[in-house]
């Protein structure tokens, strides 16, 4: 018998098929592998949550305090006995090797010269170089140099320093006389104050694939968390 080839021609319908294919579902894909990190990372956040409730339940009502939002959390993952009940690999988040480059970055994001590693290593840990930001703060890091250089004088600054507890306002950091910032109002919405988001930078892509200013995930003190759109700094209490 004699058996028939495919020829050049239907070779090259086939393979334009099956890349017309992959192309149409590709970005498909890819938004669907991009939102399931985004929900593990949520997961992430639940977690650190209830750690960081039932230390309050030990300490009247208190969060743990940390000098800056920024790395290290040294005492942060000390005061939650990180390691010993396996929350310390809730402190990364699924995408931080994505972010990794634009955190050690100091020369197209360059606030104040400041770098560190948000990436799950036996090195960071020790350290206390976590993924996200906690918002339990005495002081703003040097990494927010134009918010640090500019407050108490800007009116419309952000990310201000305070001390956050699970019940009642958190107290700011030092004590302010204007009622409307964003660490001294008090709020009925406790859901409305920060507590951890995911690691961001000036004018770099945000996790999960993100392009820049199109929002991160958030932990809220009422111990929800969401994905937060537009810029940070707009939506930060």
């Amino acid at each position: 018998m004699h058996r028939r080839a495919f020829t050049l021609i239907e070779l090259l319908v086939v393979v334009a098929i099956i890349s017309l294919l992959l192309a149409v579902l590709l970005p498909t894909l890819t938004r669907a592998r991009a939102q399931a990190y985004e929900v593990s990372c949520r997961s992430n956040l639940h977690q650190v949550h209830l750690a960081v409730e039932e230390y309050a339940l030990g300490h009247r009502a208190w969060y743990p305090l940390e000098p800056t939002e920024m790395n290290p959390h040294r005492t942060l993952l000390d005061a939650l006995r990180a390691e010993r009940t396996g929350l310390i690999d809730a402190m990364y988040c699924p995408q931080a090797a994505m972010m990794e480059p634009v955190a050690r970055n100091t020369t197209d994001y360059p606030p104040k010269n400041r770098s560190t590693s948000v990436i799950n290593t036996p090195e960071n840990r020790a350290e206390g170089n976590i993924s996200y930001f906690y918002w339990s703060h005495k002081d703003r890091s040097k990494w927010r140099s134009t918010n640090h250089d500019k407050w108490p004088h800007e009116k419309d600054d952000s990310f201000r320093p305070r001390h956050l507890r699970n019940s009642g306002p958190p107290i700011p950091f030092p004590v302010t006389t204007d009622p409307q910032t964003p660490c001294a109002v008090q709020s009925y919405r406790p859901g409305g104050y920060w507590v951890l988001s995911d690691f961001f930078r000036k004018k770099a892509p945000f996790p999960h694939t993100r392009k820049h200013k199109s929002g991160l995930n958030v932990l809220y003190l009422d111990g929800h968390a969401e994905w937060m759109f537009g810029r940070p700094r707009a939506g930060f209490k």
